[in-house]
């Protein structure tokens, strides 16, 4: 985990306290989505990042049959954010660390197996970004 938040950030004293920063942020949403995901109510879910309100991106979620929307965090920057993101889309789907069951769970079908950076069509830096979880119900 440390390697890579070094990579993404580098040697700088800057990166170094990013690095710390990130990787407590990390395992605390980890807990966080396997405590959610745990519930017998989340059928699958999904992580990702955006610019927008979570109200908004939470009403484009409902028109695709998403019941829950959780922000995770919020205020990162669109660097932090995308690295945020698709480390946690990739424990999400690779991993049996919390749980054995649970990578089932993270839906293939709605987010792609591999992260693709996207600001959802945003420029980097033009806002602060939030982190989120969406997750639905089954039926």
């Amino acid at each position: 985990m440390r390697q890579e938040t070094r990579a993404a950030f580098g040697a700088s004293d800057r990166g170094r306290r990013m690095n710390k920063k990130l990787e407590k942020v990390l395992e605390r949403h980890i807990d966080t989505i396997w405590a959610i995901a745990a519930s017998e109510y989340v059928d699958q879910f999904v992580v990702g990042v955006t610019a927008q309100s979570s109200e908004k991106r939470f009403q484009q979620y409902r028109g695709v049959d998403f019941r829950h929307l959780v922000v995770l965090s919020n205020r990162w920057t669109s660097e932090e954010a995308l690295w945020l993101e698709g480390a946690l889309q990739s424990h999400c789907r690779d991993t049996e660390a919390h749980k054995p069951g649970f990578p089932d769970k993270y839906s293939r079908d709605r987010k792609s197996d591999v992260h693709r950076r996207s600001l959802g069509g945003k420029a980097a830096g033009e806002a602060e970004y939030l982190v989120y979880m969406a997750w639905w119900e089954p039926d």
